[in-house]
């Protein structure tokens, strides 16, 4: 039975070990990468899959990273910052202490063939002429590589994880209605979702649009997340209760549907309570006005009367 203890705290013991391996950073002499395997599987020629990389410096000095990939991957793979994914970067400077964010594309060719590529993403210490005492901490060798696997088949898989959001659910006459839409990637194949507002007032049809994925936008390209907004405009359209539909749809299939209630206030009768603020205000500020001025008037006449009767006094004696 003892044996059998000992046994299991063993067992969980290396399990614990083998996960702070895996699932912890990977630190070198002060900087280092998540050391989690990236692995796409099932990916198709000609697309595009993206991985956010989170960088460390545990330095006391500022560092400057060199970023690179190698083994089959090595010309598949640029990075980017992640607020510009249109520049492409190939190093980065980062604060002591601390730690960021860069976006790795692994970009697959259209001629690859049918089966498992491998290699590394790496960062490396580069020394920094406008900092010598960096370079003089980080020693221009260091590399820290976080392995890649991508497996890439011809089977397509169009999968999408959105969300739909309505901006205002009690609108004036003539504002649009506003809905958010996020929606992320889950399959292998670049998608460009078209969305669908349908709106009825007390069951039967007011009105039907469609919208197309923004211009903008481009697509939304595997494991990436990408949010946009669309109006359906209420110009026309007579106040009370509505109801609409929300649609999300990928090659004329709906992926997310969802139904909500819609007010549309009177143009007129929203107005007036602000009106009649404003009103108020102005009736106050008058009033206000008009207080000072009988103050001020006051107290001239008492000044005045005061000084007319000392110069009355004046002339008696």
């Amino acid at each position: 039975m003892q044996n059998i203890h000992l046994n299991r705290i063993a067992f969980f013991a290396f399990v614990f070990l083998f996960s702070c391996l895996v699932f912890s950073p990977l630190i070198t002499y002060g900087i280092g990468q998540m050391s989690q395997p990236i692995v796409f599987e099932n990916a198709l020629k000609g697309e595009e899959y993206t991985q956010l990389l989170i960088l460390l410096n545990t330095e006391t000095v500022p560092v400057k990273f060199g970023l690179s990939a190698d083994g089959d991957i090595a010309g598949w793979t640029t990075f980017y910052k992640p607020d510009n994914l249109n520049t492409p970067i190939t190093e980065i400077s980062m604060e002591p202490k601390a730690n960021m964010q860069v976006m790795a594309k692994f970009s697959v060719p259209g001629n690859a063939e049918n089966r498992t590529y491998k290699g590394n993403v790496n960062i490396f210490s580069k020394p920094d002429a406008a900092n010598p005492e960096s370079s003089a901490s980080i020693n221009v060798s260091l590399s820290v590589p976080r392995p890649v696997t991508i497996s890439v088949t011809g089977i397509e898989q169009k999968t999408v994880s959105c969300q739909i959001i309505p901006k205002n659910l009690t609108i004036n006459q003539g504002d649009p209605l506003t809905v958010t839409l996020w929606c992320k990637n889950t399959g292998n194949v670049s998608v460009k979702p078209l969305t669908r507002i349908i709106v009825t007032k007390d069951g039967a049809p007011v009105d039907e649009k469609a919208f197309v994925f923004p211009e903008d936008k481009k697509r939304i390209i595997p494991n990436a997340m990408v949010n946009w907004d669309v109006s359906w405009p209420t110009i026309g359209q007579q106040s009370g209760q509505y109801s609409f539909k929300a649609q999300i749809m990928v090659d004329d299939g709906v992926v997310v549907e969802n139904e909500f209630g819609l007010t549309i206030n009177n143009k007129i009768n929203a107005l007036f309570p602000a009106s009649l603020a404003s009103f108020m205000k102005g009736r106050i500020a008058i009033g206000s006005l008009i207080v000072v001025l009988l103050l001020l008037a006051g107290a001239f006449a008492i000044y005045f009367m005061k000084k007319r009767a000392k110069k009355s006094s004046q002339t008696t004696l």
